[in-house]
């Protein structure tokens, strides 16, 4: 019995840049632009509660789950990251430092020993971000750091009933790394803020899909906290389900960054290793149909019978990308 439906969420593939910062002249049609080009677009679709999944799920629990670190019930547990803050004349604009590298035991120690009596506490996870684990002051709204880069971060700040506390913690933070920049040294230098981001309530999904298809180490947890099944990509064939919810995370940085040349790069592995299977196995009859998400309620349906379509007009990656 093939699998009915894929659902593929991948942020940062559609609508990622300004027109002015698709600056590069691909010639080549991508396998994406054909594809897209048989597909039909449907723009009246249910809201899917997995295309905004930085918002409603709560990925650091799930990353603190993948690496074995315990948190209570009623703990919640957010992303505490690492960003280089550039004032600018009249306003402030949040970096990305690209350094993997960085070992950020400093750092956690420095934080834990500030904030031991205030019931905060900071920990390092598999992916290497950081995460902070905390008991009080929920009700809160974050936005994603992915949304921030190069933008005016006070458009961004925290709200709710309890943004007065995060907006406060967010300033000592950059006081406490400020005043111990001596102590940073290195690869940490760069470092003056943590933006502190996710979900921090329970997930509230009505029916979650029974296999999952991703490589982050945030998915790994989240199966293993809801009872739900990774697969390979290339082995759907073997799946008695009704739908498989793939979560491709290639473009995010190129994305968040406006890096269009970046983005083309990701785009030649993304076809790879995503969208060639898939279509493989839509033609072999282990898929019914792909759906592919550019909005909450918008997709670009492609159905098995649909490789029989002609060609419709490429659509140029202008309208693909454009904001």
């Amino acid at each position: 019995m093939p699998v009915n439906t894929v659902h593929l969420i991948s942020p940062g593939l559609f609508r990622a840049f300004h027109p002015a910062e698709i600056t590069t002249n691909h010639l080549k049609s991508s396998q994406l632009q054909k594809l897209l080009a048989r597909s039909s677009y449907r723009d009246q679709l249910s809201i899917n509660p997995f295309y905004d999944y930085q918002s409603n799920l709560p990925l650091a629990r799930y990353e603190c789950a993948t690496s074995g670190i315990e948190v209570n019930e009623h703990q919640s547990v957010i992303y505490a990251e690492t960003l280089h803050l550039e004032l600018k004349t009249d306003h402030i604009v949040a970096r990305m430092l690209d350094d993997k590298e960085a070992n950020l035991t400093i750092l956690l120690l420095l934080l834990n020993e500030f904030y031991q009596s205030t019931g905060l506490k900071f920990v390092q996870v598999a992916s290497g971000k950081i995460c902070c684990i905390f008991s009080e002051n929920h009700e809160v709204h974050f936005t994603a750091a992915s949304d921030v880069l190069g933008r005016d971060i006070k458009h961004f700040l925290p709200t709710g009933n309890d943004a007065t506390y995060w907006k406060s913690l967010f300033n000592e933070v950059q006081m406490l790394l400020h005043e111990n920049s001596s102590v940073l040294k290195h690869s940490l230098s760069g470092f003056n803020a943590l933006w502190f981001w996710g979900n921090s309530q329970p997930a509230q999904i009505s029916a979650w899909p029974k296999y999952i298809v991703g490589s982050t180490s945030w998915i790994d947890g989240m199966c293993k906290l809801n009872n739900l099944n990774t697969i390979d990509i290339n082995a759907l064939a073997t799946v008695n389900g009704d739908s498989v919810t793939v979560f491709d995370e290639s473009f995010f940085t190129a994305a968040s960054t406006g890096d269009f040349n970046g983005w083309l790069e990701k785009l030649e592995e993304f076809e790879k290793q995503t969208l060639e299977p898939l279509y493989y196995q839509l033609k072999n009859k282990a898929v019914d149909k792909v759906w592919l998400y550019d909005s909450p309620t918008s997709a670009y349906e492609l159905k098995r019978s649909d490789r029989f379509r002609f060609y419709r007009k490429t659509p140029p990656f202008t309208k693909i990308c454009s904001r």
